[in-house]
């Protein structure tokens, strides 16, 4: 007699399934993307940084020129940045920190061979649900930073522009006091803003 298999779609064996909601929303698009790309492209050294990520800052008088990115800064969103992923890379999964609750990413370029994947809590033997980011070129995304996420990047060189939220915006973190604002609302309150 044959053992039963057991039921995949069970979130009690195989883990919660994640949304999309909760990792990320599409926006408007960027109106300098290709400025910004020709920016990186001029620029002769990438800095490391945080130990895994080579980085510039923009100059503000570039990424200001964006509509959306002006609204944004004026209402406190920080650390404006673009990071450098090489080909054949892979920048490991992991939650940002607890200053930086959510992002606005802008990916400067078309590269269809990386990946940004989102993942869940482990749930069998080192397996964890996942969902993948897909970029659309030119898009802002509203990205959740405290959910775990990571990049594989087997194309050509990686350009992403990103935009630290002000903590308002945080999704809620385990030593964080029970009266920061959730993930939902964060996603709700930028979304109505828009």
């Amino acid at each position: 007699m044959k053992p039963a298999k057991k039921n995949l779609a069970s979130n009690q064996t195989y883990g919660k399934m994640l949304k999309t909601t909760d990792c990320y929303k599409k926006l408007g698009k960027s109106t300098i993307l290709e400025e910004l790309r020709a920016w990186c492209d001029e620029q002769e050294s990438w800095s490391q940084l945080s130990g895994s990520s080579f980085m510039h800052k923009p100059a503000p008088s570039l990424m200001l020129k964006d509509p959306f990115i002006a609204h944004l800064v004026e209402r406190g969103w920080k650390e404006a940045i673009i990071m450098k992923s090489y080909p054949h890379s892979h920048y490991h999964f992991h939650m940002d920190l607890n200053n930086r609750p959510a992002a606005i990413n802008l990916l400067l370029g078309k590269n269809e061979n990386c990946h940004t994947v989102f993942i869940g809590e482990q749930y069998y033997r080192n397996q964890s649900r996942a969902i993948e980011l897909k970029y659309e070129y030119g898009h802002f995304y509203l990205v959740n930073t405290h959910q775990k996420h990571g990049v594989f990047n087997f194309g050509t060189d990686r350009y992403l522009f990103t935009l630290s939220a002000p903590l308002e915006y945080g999704p809620a973190w385990h030593d964080c006091p029970k009266d920061k604002i959730t993930w939902s609302d964060a996603y709700y309150k930028l979304y109505k803003e828009l």
